[in-house]
């Protein structure tokens, strides 16, 4: 069982209703005057609990409404397909693998969970790679360079293959001497690729 512990409009409104019962009962003339003070006292502390209480429930609520708002923005295609995929059986993930088009997400069921891929060509590069990647994009949205990787290696492989794709679908300019690879936007790259900026 969840114990709701946020605010509640009763609240503020049951203060009011407080409030405006002393305020009324104060105009009695046959009160003295000391009772009128205290009356007076009373109203004001009712008045101000129903102003922090109805404060506190309009900001429980605006910061409830931008929770709401922000986890349906983080609701990228990238975790929409990966929701969607993750309801599909064996056969029809390797049907979809199947017909995946180059330079498309793609999942293969593994032992620790379902391991996506970008898959260009006929090269599949781990979306985990992809992913850091672009963490490492320097201030001026230089990629790593692909000369900074070991020679022979998965990695090195993997980079050239992302870098020329990037470049080859517009989203990066080519190295040119000492100057690696240079992404247009991060923002349009990440989208590209199936992340998000």
């Amino acid at each position: 069982m969840m114990i709701d512990n946020q605010p509640r409009i009763i609240v503020p409104v049951i203060f009011a209703l407080l409030a405006s019962a002393t305020a009324v009962a104060r105009q009695h003339s046959d009160i003295p005057q000391w009772g009128r003070d205290l009356l007076f006292l009373i109203t004001l502390i009712f008045g101000a609990a129903a102003l922090f209480t109805l404060t506190e429930w309009l900001v429980q609520r605006a910061n409830h409404q931008l929770w709401q708002t922000r986890s349906a923005l983080q609701i990228t295609p990238q975790a929409h397909l990966l929701s969607t995929i993750a309801r599909m059986n064996r056969d029809q993930i390797e049907y979809a693998s199947k017909h995946a088009t180059p330079g498309v997400v793609i999942v293969r069921p593994g032992l620790q969970g379902a391991l996506s891929y970008l898959e260009i060509g006929d090269d599949r590069i781990p979306m985990a790679y992809v992913a850091e990647v672009l963490d490492g994009v320097s201030d001026e949205l230089e990629l790593v360079p692909v000369r900074s990787t070991s020679d022979g290696s998965s990695y090195r492989h993997w980079l050239k293959t992302l870098t020329d794709y990037l470049v080859s679908q517009g989203l990066a300019e080519e190295a040119r001497g000492n100057r690696p690879a240079r992404l247009r936007s991060w923002d349009h790259a990440a989208r590209a690729l199936g992340l998000e900026g």
